[in-house]
Formats: structure tokens, sequence, C-alpha cells
């Protein structure tokens, strides 16, 4: 019996689609061979990107599909570094070369966004000048500021890579999620995710350690334990990497899922919202943060007086059972849960204590270096060049100033910083159209949510940091709302009734 090898046997197949088939095996098996000779990390992601893979190929709506998962990996450090720089003397925002499921995720996104706009005469671009112009503004300061930054260049390029896709990150949520439904999607799934989160959370307390999520870029920050007074605390984070990120970011959120529960929708929604709810705020309060909770309680408070004044149209109710709540709510937590009780009360060796000395730190750098700082995520390096403070603070507490505002003015200078309080009023001007829908409309309560979620991340940003250029999470967050206010009753969008999200641009819809 005559055999032949699988190459001649493919020699005889007219279908490309079975060579393509075949040539996908080969390099499937290859990949996959060759993750599981490198580190565990390589062979989950590896595992775990080829399964995403097919089942993208099976979806009707691609590039849908990879908006929501994009969404829910947002929040999930899965990042690899190409070159890293860990060996360094300070500590920096990205040590290197950095690429995460995001990204990659996102690319694919930018790549279908250029397609649609090259194959479809007919659409068109929003660059929101009011947003992009102060951030090219930041951007250039960034890039001038960079050249007398002791960091090296390679980690200067990343930080300008980050910039200008976080830039295509606003304006692909600006321009692609055109109708409530979508809007109601993605934020569906944000609080899906961030039930992920909580649950992540609250396993982490009880087994008393971090699950082994290092695989997945957690880092050593997300379970540790801190002295509070004669006792101790346990913080959690998700994987989020610090408790005080998890915070901030189930911060954003929560106020959203407490808003939608006033809005008109189903019974069995609302039941769900609350659950999400209850179990969010119980992983916030694992956190320990500090700076989460007093943030949070702003963005709570903004909520439930604006909602119960759209309900009952009386200021004066509304005031009367704000104050009521959070008064019930601050005795039931000051006197029956006891971390809580042990984080605001009794000493933490210092912990609060280095804001102050770290804030004039950064003062010192925005005395002497006004107008371009001293480099994007450059504070830790020159930290002790600048620091007059009695406590030597660079030395003993050697990590960037607790407050973003200041971090921004210290490292970009008082324009950059300038630049971005521009952005946040026009976000929050963005917001309030938001909130302008029909009273009854649910696009108004989520309205109100955005407004009580971006309030929360404002005041979280001074008593915490963020690299603002540097965050995806932030400038999805701001193209969502941007979106949002196009959506809205007066905005420039009308809602289309029947269309396709993603396939409508600017109010017209591309054939299928």
């Amino acid at each position: 019996m005559k055999h032949s090898w699988p190459i001649q046997q493919l020699r005889n197949v007219d279908s490309p689609a079975t060579i393509l088939a075949f040539v996908l095996a080969i390099i499937v098996g290859m990949t996959v061979a060759l993750a599981s000779v490198l580190p565990p990390k390589w062979f989950i992601s590896t595992s775990l990107a080829l399964i995403f893979f097919f089942v993208a190929l099976v979806a009707k709506e691609k590039e849908r599909f990879i908006l929501f998962v994009s969404v829910l990996v947002l929040p999930v450090s899965f990042d690899f570094y190409l070159v890293n720089l860990k060996s360094l003397p300070y500590s920096l925002p990205i040590s290197g070369l950095r690429i995460t499921a995001f990204d990659l995720l996102f690319l694919f996104l930018m790549g279908s966004w250029i397609v649609r706009f090259v194959s479809d005469r007919n659409s068109t671009v929003r660059f929101y000048p009011h947003i992009s112009v102060p951030f090219a503004i930041l951007v250039i300061i960034h890039l001038v500021s960079s050249l007398s930054s002791p960091i090296p260049g390679l980690i200067k390029l990343s930080y300008f890579w980050y910039a200008i896709e976080n830039w295509f990150v606003f304006l692909y949520i600006a321009n692609n999620v055109r109708d409530r439904r979508t809007v109601f999607i993605v934020i569906g799934l944000f609080l899906f995710s961030a039930l992920i989160q909580s649950f992540l959370a609250m396993a982490q307390y009880v087994s008393g350690g971090t699950l082994g999520l290092d695989l997945f870029g957690e880092s050593e920050k997300s379970y540790f334990t801190m002295k509070a007074g004669a006792g101790t605390i346990n913080r959690v984070a998700g994987t989020l990497g610090h408790p005080n990120k998890l915070g901030m970011f189930l911060g954003m959120w929560l106020p959203i899922a407490l808003s939608l529960i006033f809005a008109p929708l189903q019974v069995r929604h609302k039941l769900l919202l609350v659950a999400a709810f209850l179990l969010m705020s119980t992983a916030d309060v694992l956190t320990l943060s500090r700076g989460a909770w007093l943030s949070l309680g702003v963005g709570l408070t903004i909520v439930i007086y604006w909602c119960v004044l759209k309900r009952t149209g009386h200021t004066i109710m509304s005031l009367f059972l704000t104050t009521a709540i959070f008064g019930l709510i601050a005795l039931v937590a000051l006197v029956a849960i006891t971390p809580i009780k042990d984080r605001l009360f009794k000493d933490d060796y210092g912990t609060a204590s280095t804001r102050i000395p770290l804030a004039k730190l950064a003062l010192s750098m925005i005395e002497q270096k006004p107008f371009l700082g001293v480099g994007q995520g450059s504070f830790t390096a020159v930290a002790h060049k600048y620091d007059r403070t009695r406590e030597g603070i660079s030395y003993s507490f050697p990590a960037p100033v607790h407050n973003s505002y200041l971090l921004i003015a210290a490292e970009l200078g008082i324009p950059a910083l300038g630049s971005f309080l521009v952005i946040v009023v026009c976000v929050y001007l963005s917001v309030l159209q938001a909130t302008r829908a029909n009273q009854s409309a649910p696009m108004s309560y989520l309205g109100v949510g955005l407004f009580g979620g971006f309030s929360t991340w404002a005041v979280h940003q001074l008593v915490d940091y963020d690299y603002i250029l540097l965050s995806s999470l932030f400038w999805f967050y701001v193209g969502l709302i941007t979106a949002s206010a196009q959506i809205a009753p007066g905005g420039m969008l009308e809602e289309p009734s029947t269309t396709h999200p993603i396939r409508v641009i600017h109010g017209r819809e591309r054939a299928s």
C-alpha cells in the first residue's frame, strides 16, 4: 500500500481553508510547545490567548467582542516586559518596554477602526479639542521635560508610547461607543469586573495570602499585613497591585451601581445591583484604604442626594435622607467593624505622617523647576537632590508624593497641571450633559453615577497618586463619559434606535 506524506496530500487539496487550517494548527502547536518550556506565566497566558483567539474567530461581531473583553482585562496587570530594568536604584511606574493584555486587544480595535474609516468615505473622526488640545500640551511638555530626566531612554520611550496609546484609547471610546445599549453593556462589564476583583479580594482576606495571582502580574503588595496600634491588619488588592489602587477602582464604579438602583429598571436588575453594591462595598472596606473611604464617601453622598432629589423633587428631604443614611453607616462602621476603627484611630507607625514631608518635597521640585518639572516618572530618581525635609523623606520613604496634582506639577510643571485641570473641568461639563436626560430615563441616573464616580476619583487623587498619562483606565473612563454626553438629549449624537453599536459613526449607519 502506497502512503503519502501530509504535505503531498495537501497538494491534492483545492480548499484554501483546509490549507489555512493546517498552517494554523502547526503555528498553534509550535507556540504551545515553545510556551511550555518558558516560565508558567507564559504558558498560561499563551493558552488563554489561544482560547480567546478561537472564540473571537467564531464571534459574529468581532470588534464588539474584542471591546467587551478589553473592559474585563483592563484592571488586570497581565503584563510582560520585553525589556525590564528593575535593577535601577529607584522606583518607576513602568520599568521597561511593557506589553499588557489590554494593549494587544486595543491594537486590534484600532486596526478595525482604521479599516472602517478607510473603507467608508462617509465616516468621520471627532477629536474633541476640549480634551485633545490640553492632552497634546501635556505630551509636548512630557517630551521636552524628558530631555533632562535621568531615567534611561528606553523607559522614556515606553512612557511616550503609553501616552500616545491612551490618547487613542480616549478617541476610540468617545467615537465608537455610539448608543445607549453599548454604553450600558460596557458599564455592566465594568461592574462585573469590579465584582470579580471583589471576590478575589475577599478570597485573599480569608486565605491570608495572594492566591498565587502573581502569574497574572499581581505584585507583592496585593496582600500584606501592617501594624495598627498594638495589633496588625490585613490589606487586600485583587489584581490591581496595591490596596489603594483597588479602593480607587471600586470607588469609580460603586457610585454608578448605587445610582442605577434608583433608576427605573426592572426589579430583578435592581436586586442584582444591590447585591453587587454590597459585595463591592465589602471589598472596599477590606482594602483598609482611608483615602478610598474618604473619596467614596464624597462620591456616594453626591449620588444619594442627587438621586433622591430626582425622585422626590424636595431639596430638604434629600439633604435629610443623605445625612441620615451616612450618619447610620458611619455609626455602624465605627462601632461594629474593628479593622476600620483600628485603621482610623490607632497608631499607623508613620504611614500618614509621610504625606506632609512628601508634599514639601514636591513643592521644592515645583519651586526649582516650575515650568517643565523634573520629568515624567522621575520623582524618586531625583528626590535626593530636592529633599530639604527634616525627616529626610526621600531616604526614609522613597516613594512619589501621594497627591496626583502635586505629582503632575513636580514631574511636568505648573503648565502641565493647568492643562490637566482643564481636562478635569471639561469632563465634569460633559458628565453634566449626560445627566440632562429625561428625569425618568436610566441614562440620566447613569450620568449621576458617572459624576459621582469621577468625583470619587478626583478626591482620591488628593491623597494618593496615579500617573495620569500612563493610565489607560482613566482615559477609558473619560472616553466613556464623553460618549455618554453625546448620546444624552442635547448632545451632538442622536441615538439610533435599531442600529448596531460600533458600526455607527456620528449618527450614520454603515451598511452591513
